[in-house]
């Protein structure tokens, strides 16, 4: 199964998510893409966020009528202060296509050991 993950702090979650999200999803054939709250964004600690519960929450909501989407609360159960701590966790899963921050699809990388597309 190839999964995408979209780490941030969605702070709210907007449509801008959704629709890169979708875009990658169909770019590079994904199967699911899992949006991962930020527990504590390390970059925002001077702004005030709401709780990371209800980003969860705000995530979890405007994914529901997408069945390839899905919010994550791996970042909270482990107190990660950064999403990109996941895919450690999330390598038993199957192939995981990652972007990294502000680079979306021009950033992405083929996990297990495979680099480019």
């Amino acid at each position: 199964m190839k999964i995408g993950i979209l780490g941030g702090t969605f702070n709210p979650v907007h449509l801008g998510h959704l629709i890169m999200a979708q875009t990658v999803a169909k770019k590079f054939k994904l199967e699911q893409i899992l949006f991962i709250p930020c527990a504590v964004p390390y970059h925002k600690k001077n702004i005030r966020l709401a709780n990371a519960r209800h980003r969860l929450k705000m995530v979890r909501l405007a994914v529901a009528r997408t069945p390839h989407f899905a919010g994550s609360d791996i970042d909270l159960k482990d107190g990660s202060i950064l999403a990109a701590n996941s895919p450690g966790i999330l390598q038993g899963l199957g192939t995981l296509v990652r972007g990294g921050e502000g680079g979306g699809a021009r950033n992405v990388k083929k996990e297990r050991g495979k680099k480019g597309m």
